[in-house]
């Protein structure tokens, strides 16, 4: 081949978008010969060509008094297929936008936004936010605050803001803290009503040992030997608590005072 000779390679599409610039030298991929070095405000057709990138619509300005300066983080929120929303966040408030349009008048209030100061929702959060949506409710979760819900009622302009409610919140003993049953009055032994599901310890002879307040109790363990584990539910009486079995008892004989511990220290996570 004559040094004057050129190589010309046709290229026929850009069906792979702008390629990494690592991937350069990898002509060995499919893709290589299907992609760009540089793409620019353009948008990459199906039929293989490039098309200018549409320019954006003005839709509103963000009050002044919304701080947008602080930060803002836009969400969708899809009710239907016709009915679909564009969510601006700002800190402390939720501005609701319905096929290109301001919803005004939230709940009725005369206000233009949904106050969001009771969630934890501000400027420092915006951009850490989580969000997922099921049916009318959207729920948005952050590591330093309780997930929020915010729901769509029977109108555009209705809407609702609330914590999101568990029925059991996990526990974890950040300072673990163990009680032998020696520890308490003397003669103390406990009498299971059970093995299993839902039992209730009694203690006996009643002495009062359990006078503390409920919540001292409340999701705290009794550990006992040789296997046994509950979890406490309930205070009954100053004798009597109610638990769930999570390691089963070995028997319902009444359990020596030496055969079982209070586990306690465990708090929400």
């Amino acid at each position: 081949m004559a040094d004057n000779d050129n190589i010309v390679r046709i290229q026929t599409n850009f069906t792979a978008g702008e390629f990494d610039p690592l991937l350069r030298a990898r002509i060995d991929l499919e893709q290589y010969r299907a992609a760009a070095k540089e793409l620019t405000n353009v948008v990459c057709l199906p039929q293989g060509g490039v098309t200018r990138r549409p320019g954006l619509q003005y839709i509103d300005t963000i009050p002044s008094a919304a701080n947008p300066q602080n930060g803002v983080r836009l969400q969708s929120f899809e009710f239907s297929t016709t009915q679909q929303y564009v969510f601006l966040f700002v800190s402390n408030r939720l501005y609701i936008y319905k096929l290109g349009e301001l919803v005004t008048n939230i709940n009725g209030s005369g206000n233009d936004y949904l106050d969001l100061s009771s969630t934890g929702i501000s400027s420092t959060n915006l951009s850490k936010l989580y969000f997922a949506q099921s049916a009318d409710t959207m729920i948005i979760c952050q590591e330093d605050m309780n997930p929020v819900t915010i729901t769509r009622g029977g109108s555009h302009s209705t809407w609702t803001v609330s914590n999101l409610t568990f029925e059991y919140i996990p526990k974890y003993a950040f300072t673990i803290s163990i009680t032998p049953g020696t520890s308490f009055a003397s003669h103390t032994d406990l009498t299971p009503s059970g093995i299993d599901e839902t039992i209730r310890l009694t203690n006996k002879p009643t002495n009062g040992i359990f006078s503390q307040p409920e919540s001292f109790y409340l999701d705290q363990y009794i550990n006992i030997n040789p296997y046994g584990r509950v979890r406490i539910v309930k205070k009954v009486s100053n004798d009597e608590l109610e638990g769930f079995v999570e390691i089963p008892l070995a028997s319902d004989n009444d359990i020596a005072r030496a055969d079982w511990e209070f586990e306690s220290g465990y708090e929400n996570a």
